[in-house]
């Protein structure tokens, strides 16, 4: 891999990183046009897989966190995918995805809620977390 695509990489990794191109150019200590343009230049990367060369093309844009994204992709063989278990299990049944890591992954048929850690919530928030923790299914 050429010098520049792997400070272009290493580029990457810090955005991904940081969520956000102006933490990451600070960090790098570049402009934010700089790495958006850096950013726009990696189109392709090339590793090597068996001894053989691979060429990795990157076209449009990359998002992070999206379970029918990442869902998508893995569908469409794009790699490993962290799916909520009932969202790829007819995928998984109809052999078009295989379950990793099951020891890592147990079933649980209840519910998350993530809110900010925030102690000045709003009565009526308050009382919806109260109703959900309390709560029993049928």
């Amino acid at each position: 891999m050429a010098r520049e695509n792997l400070n272009d990489l290493m580029a990457f990794i810090v955005v991904a990183r940081e969520k956000s191109f102006t933490r990451a150019a600070a960090h790098l200590g570049i402009s934010q046009s700089a790495l958006s343009h850096s950013m726009r230049t990696l189109y392709a990367w090339e590793f090597e897989k068996d001894g053989k060369s691979l060429n990795v093309k990157v076209n449009g844009q990359l998002v992070f966190g999206r379970i029918y994204q990442n869902l998508e992709a893995a569908l469409n063989g794009y790699g490993l995918a962290h799916v909520p278990r009932d969202i790829a299990e007819d995928h998984i049944k109809a052999g078009k995805l295989v379950s990793v890591l099951e020891d890592w992954c147990p079933y649980w048929d209840g519910y998350y809620i993530y809110y900010p850690e925030n102690r000045n919530h709003s009565k009526a928030f308050q009382l919806v977390v109260d109703a959900l923790r309390h709560y029993q299914a049928p």
